[in-house]
């Protein structure tokens, strides 16, 4: 923050080979057209000519974003087509999980449900105390492979 960088956007459209006059001269032309643009959408009360106007303001600003090549939004959009999705999945899985187990009538179900929302989130062995009940799997898997542990403790003594 307190020291100088070339990563302002007129710093790389020179890098990328404009002269600073052409810099200057788009920077004012991207603040008139979106000046222009937001005149336009206070005047029009219509919400889908508003809409509308908002369309290209939007994509000139994800293409300059793009041509600018920042590298902040290119995680945010690794992050989010590709590691939201399974953090999605996840979260999917475990609001089923959620409803199954309030209907769940015996600790047999309890289990039941334990084991399949395990399986799919990839859980490769699980040991379950319910009601001083002993519940666990094993899979098949190779000892050698790094894993990982989660423990609850849970009230009652049971894990």
């Amino acid at each position: 923050m307190f020291r100088g960088d070339r990563g302002h956007i007129h710093h790389r459209l020179i890098d990328r080979g404009f002269t600073p006059r052409k810099v200057t001269l788009l920077l004012y032309a991207v603040c008139g057209l979106g000046a222009g643009l937001s005149l336009l959408h206070s005047i029009f009360q219509n919400q889908r000519i508003s809409a509308l106007l908002l369309v290209p303001f939007g994509a000139a600003v994800f293409f300059g974003v793009e041509y600018l090549a920042y590298a902040e939004f290119k995680v945010v959009r690794r992050f989010l087509w590709l590691d939201f999705r399974p953090a999605l999945r996840a979260h999917v899985v475990l609001e089923g999980f959620e409803r199954a187990l309030v209907k769940a009538r015996s600790v047999g179900e309890c289990w039941g449900i334990l084991q399949m929302t395990g399986r799919r989130l990839g859980y490769t062995e699980m040991n379950v105390c319910l009601s001083g009940e002993r519940f666990g799997i094993v899979s098949t898997r190779d000892p050698e492979l790094a894993s990982w542990q989660m423990r609850l403790n849970l009230i009652n003594g049971d894990l």
